[in-house]
């Protein structure tokens, strides 16, 4: 028997040491930005990071990166670590859906945000509607409702919500009619906080800040796309500026539907004399299987209604002449005064029109 204890106080004591040399290997990965901290690295470290070319550069930078955000420096442990590589290994262990659990949307917003104060869980079954959201009684999928009283940037009673449509793997919805599709906002409706929860949670994301260098945010796409009357600006979700955005996470689209597309374009040089920016923007939709472009047009930056380094582009399209099947919409941006170009894209699906 004493064997027995000293052998299971010597696995205690291994799998710990184990666990840090595992992590000490990871230290070094050439992806470890794209991994490890996959949601805590900002665009500039990131950016560092990728430009370094050996370990020992990788290692210092690593040490450097988790000493900046340590709680208490002057001590051994770094708590912030070790409650991040916590999360990692909570959502690898409950999340996992063929694909590791800190892939998934419910491991991404378990490592960005924390454990959530509450959380609801529905089973596939008949469902009444808040009556926010229209009422009645309705057939869901299985879906979770992940409750924060309060996430800094966002605002307070932040509601995300998940839905299972594939048997096991939750993603984030964004219209709560979609339990049929994909992330419930709820709390502070200013569209700040709207804009900052998109960018937040990957539907919206925003470059940094080289003011020298034309940028472009996400290329979103939607079925919704509304300039709202001002006395409604400050109401109602997925609101940017007073545009209103219903994305469409599944880029797929029936040909009777618009294909909606939303982008901001950023650091356009202006012109020294008349402060103006000047550039174009080329619109393409490419069949991906034939490669034949079914649509194209040009038009100039100086015809978009602004005056300023910053552009925001919105857009419908119809699709009732497109046949069912893979596109994708390219954008050639080109910044004149700068002699800069930018590339955006986004693939989509086009499905034949249901029967009415």
């Amino acid at each position: 028997m004493p064997d027995i204890a000293h052998a299971s106080r010597l696995i205690s004591t291994l799998v710990p040491l184990c666990l840090l040399s595992t992590l000490s290997a990871q230290t070094v990965s050439s992806n470890w930005a794209e991994t490890d901290v996959a949601y805590l690295i900002n665009d500039q470290e990131r950016d560092a990071f990728n430009r370094l070319s050996n370990d020992a550069e990788r290692e210092k930078f690593i040490d450097q990166f988790w000493l900046q955000r340590d709680p208490t420096p002057g001590t051994v442990e770094n708590e912030f670590k070790e409650e991040h590589y916590r999360r990692i290994a909570y959502a690898n262990e409950r999340f996992a859906s063929g694909m590791p659990g800190w892939k998934t949307d419910r491991g991404r917003i378990y490592i960005k945000y924390g454990p959530p104060d509450e959380i609801e869980s529905h089973p596939a079954a008949s469902y009444q509607r808040p009556l926010e959201v229209g009422g009645g009684t309705t057939s869901m999928y299985p879906f979770e409702q992940w409750r924060y009283r309060y996430l800094e940037d966002i605002g307070t009673d932040v509601v995300f919500e998940f839905v299972d449509r594939t048997n096991g793997e939750y993603r984030l919805i964004i219209d709560p009619a979609d339990k049929e599709a994909l992330a419930n906002l709820r709390g502070d409706p200013s569209p700040a906080a709207n804009r900052a929860f998109l960018d937040q949670v990957g539907v919206l994301d925003v470059p940094g800040s080289d003011a020298e260098k034309l940028q472009a945010s996400s290329l979103i796409l939607a079925d919704l796309l509304e300039r709202l009357p001002a006395k409604n600006i400050a109401t109602g979700a997925f609101i940017i500026g007073d545009i209103q955005i219903r994305p469409r996470p599944s880029a797929a689209f029936a040909n009777d539907e618009k294909l909606g597309f939303y982008i901001q374009l950023y650091h356009f040089a202006l012109d020294p004399v008349s402060r103006k920016p000047a550039g174009s923007i080329e619109y393409q939709v490419v069949n991906n299987y034939s490669q034949q472009t079914v649509l194209s047009y040009t038009e100039e930056v100086s015809d978009l209604p602004s005056t300023t380094s910053q552009l925001i582009v919105e857009k419908l399209l119809p699709l009732t002449t497109l046949a069912p099947g893979s596109y994708i919409l390219k954008l050639r941006v080109t910044d004149r005064n700068r002699n800069q170009t930018i590339t955006p894209s986004a693939d989509f699906t086009i499905l034949p029109a249901t029967p009415r």
